[in-house]
């Protein structure tokens, strides 16, 4: 796995229900230079045996963050494995914050002093208004 650099912060942000919001991809836009991103989802990642037939490779993932200019190394995939608080915990004294719709994550990154933001219906504006004070 790719390194977080050492001297700099980080935002963490979930894929679906959170990256997916244009309100989100509008915020991922004005994120400064001097702050890293990392996009965590719990999705399979493409080289993971699929237990579910459904399930469709990670195409649209892609597309979209190319369409945002993300790296793709900045996706990193937790399988539905683990929570994310569980991933972000080793790296807790650079992480700003992490987006995510669901409040179970939300619930675990708190439980363990990490600053988890629940998305909800909020527009830009709203959560620049929340995040202002994170930068």
């Amino acid at each position: 796995m790719k390194q977080f650099n050492p001297n700099k912060r980080f935002v963490s942000i979930d894929f679906d229900g959170t990256l997916t919001r244009p309100f989100v991809q509008r915020f991922v836009k004005q994120i400064p230079d001097s702050i890293e991103l990392i996009i965590l989802t719990s999705r399979f990642d493409d080289n993971y045996p699929i237990y579910y037939p459904a399930q469709v490779r990670n195409h649209d993932l892609w597309e979209l963050i190319e369409k945002i200019g993300i790296e793709r190394e900045r996706v990193y995939f937790l399988n539905h494995l683990n929570w994310k608080a569980d991933f972000l915990c080793e790296y807790s004294e650079k992480l700003l914050f992490h987006l995510d719709d669901d409040e179970m994550e939300i619930e675990e990154l708190l439980k363990i002093g990490l600053n988890g933001i629940q998305v909800k219906g909020q527009n830009i504006h709203s959560l620049n208004l929340e995040l202002n004070a994170k930068f």
